[in-house]
């Protein structure tokens, strides 16, 4: 049987590594051209609003992934005149699986 023992500073610099933020900025990649698929289309504006941040803080890699448009959150979360389409939502769900 192996023996694992851990190396705290080991793990904060796996945490902060380059790989480390290029495997988070593939994740968000996935997700945002799953949300492109999904994304409606009447003027290109949303579709083409997708972007993907990534880099380092606080000693962790991270990656976001948002719409710029200035409709974006009306169409994620709804109003009261229109049912929510959870773009992003379904994007992360998808992602997951």
């Amino acid at each position: 049987m192996a023996n694992f023992t851990s190396n705290p500073a080991g793990l904060q610099k796996l945490l902060r590594s380059a790989g480390m933020v290029q495997a988070m900025h593939r994740r968000a990649s996935r997700i945002a051209n799953f949300a492109k698929l999904i994304s409606p289309v009447v003027t290109g504006q949303y579709v083409s609003s997708w972007r993907i941040y990534s880099g380092i803080r606080n000693g962790k890699a991270w990656a976001r992934v948002e719409n710029i448009a200035p409709y974006a959150k009306f169409l994620e979360h709804g109003t009261r005149h229109m049912k929510r389409q959870r773009i992003l939502g379904r994007a992360v769900s998808a992602a997951r699986r």
